[in-house]
């Protein structure tokens, strides 16, 4: 779209394009969250042909304790892929595998639309640490509220 184009539209036809492209990132946003989960969950390391091979990739722990396994080398395909370097891949993969896994009230607000996934991922990452029970002790105090209501 180019400046031309948005200097010919009224105050309400501008805060309708901003309005709609807003919900296109966010809808982009948490279906990036789905891929990344779906790309952890076909490089689970059970998958890979290779496992007996001398430096073949090995499987390493994305997300927190009770989230499964992933082989080591899928944050660098899907990185590039998206753009994106490998670490903030990883950090993708890990929030979606635990809001998947460790998290599943908020994950179901995420799926619904109700939640934005950038709030799911700030949730997931700082719970990282966390025991499974404690995740789980987490999620059922903070899903209802992690629609940006509360500051």
């Amino acid at each position: 779209m180019s400046p031309d184009t948005l200097a010919d539209l009224s105050e309400d036809e501008l805060l309708d394009l901003a309005g709609d492209r807003a919900e296109e990132a966010r809808r982009a946003e948490t279906d990036l969250l789905h891929l990344a989960y779906q790309w952890a969950v076909v490089n689970h390391p059970d998958r890979r042909r290779e496992k007996q091979i001398p430096g073949a990739e090995r499987a390493t722990s994305y997300g927190g304790v009770g989230s499964p396994e992933v082989a080591e080398f899928a944050a660098a395909s899907l990185g590039a892929r998206i753009g994106r370097t490998t670490w903030a891949a990883r950090a993708l993969m890990a929030d979606a595998l635990d809001l998947h896994h460790r998290l599943p009230l908020l994950w179901s607000r995420v799926q619904a639309g109700e939640v934005r996934a950038s709030y799911a991922r700030h949730v997931a990452t700082k719970t990282r640490d966390l025991t499974p029970a404690e995740a789980i002790c987490v999620d059922g105090r903070v899903a209802e509220s992690a629609d940006g209501r509360l500051p």
